[in-house]
């Protein structure tokens, strides 16, 4: 381990968990998983009268959001954030701590 990475230890989880959490959300997507997230009816979605792709839709978006902060903090060009305005600040750290929130919320359902 080298020092830097103690000393930006956000940067090292986050290029951990930015290529896993990508990948994941490719399988999930793909319908090419395990985990159905019937869980997600405490969210309020109707799981009764889903199908086992719309549930998976629901976790892929919820995983697309947990995914943000992680890429942000890596530099991942591809989220091209260019703050103008006060408001935009707001909303991309609104952003940033919701990804992180849900990220806490459901890690223990990160699994396959």
């Amino acid at each position: 381990m080298e020092n830097y990475q103690i000393w930006e230890i956000k940067n090292a989880v986050s290029e951990l968990i930015t290529p896993l959490l990508k990948e994941y959300i490719t399988k999930v997507e793909e319908n090419n998983i395990m985990c159905i997230p019937t869980w997600i009816e405490k969210e309020g979605f109707d799981v009764k009268n889903m199908s086992t792709v719309e549930m998976n839709k629901e976790w892929s978006n919820i995983l697309k959001r947990m995914l943000y902060p992680f890429t942000y903090q890596i530099g991942d060009v591809s989220l091209s954030v260019n703050f103008h305005s006060t408001r935009e600040i707001i909303q991309h750290n609104e952003k940033f701590n919701e990804g992180l929130r849900l990220f806490a919320k459901f890690f223990e359902n990160l699994w396959d």
